[in-house]
């Protein structure tokens, strides 16, 4: 007889102006993604007119929807980012996990409203600038420079 195994509902949120990554990082932040369970949402948000092409061929090869940030100010990207994270969290299918691709500890807000709804959220940034509010509010946080030891 055969164990079923629940499957968890995944979504990706990548602050792109905070964390850039290659194309073999990004492969490893899915790869994490699904060891998680299914990937349903992967969001990465900029002001795409000033990224470089081969970014966007880059990510939209890896099935990321662009997000594009048109407002100027500050942190309008940001902004978006939240709004599109907590429409999810409050719908009907949302995920129960949820990884924050960023370093920026104004996202440590938002990672607390996702844990108060029974979330799990696992953040991802590079070690020398990751704020450490964003780090101690995931429960889980990987630094970028690692993703490969987790996808092997």
């Amino acid at each position: 007889m055969s164990k079923i195994i629940p499957l968890f509902i995944v979504a990706i949120y990548w602050d792109f102006e905070n964390v850039r990554l290659e194309s073999y990082q990004t492969k490893y932040l899915i790869d994490l993604a699904q060891s998680k369970g299914r990937l349903v949402t992967q969001n990465v948000y900029s002001h795409w007119g000033k990224e470089h092409q081969r970014f966007k061929v880059l990510l939209g090869r890896h099935g990321f929807q662009q997000i594009d940030v048109s407002e100027e100010g500050k942190n309008s990207a940001d902004m978006k980012f939240k709004d599109d994270c907590q429409k999810e969290l409050y719908s009907d299918t949302s995920p129960d996990i949820f990884i924050i691709v960023s370093g920026d500890g104004g996202f440590a807000s938002l990672v607390k409203e996702l844990q108060s709804r029974g979330k799990y959220v696992i953040g991802v940034g590079w070690r020398n600038t990751s704020k450490q509010t964003l780090i101690d509010r995931a429960n889980k946080f990987h630094f970028a420079e690692e993703l490969g030891k987790l996808a092997g």
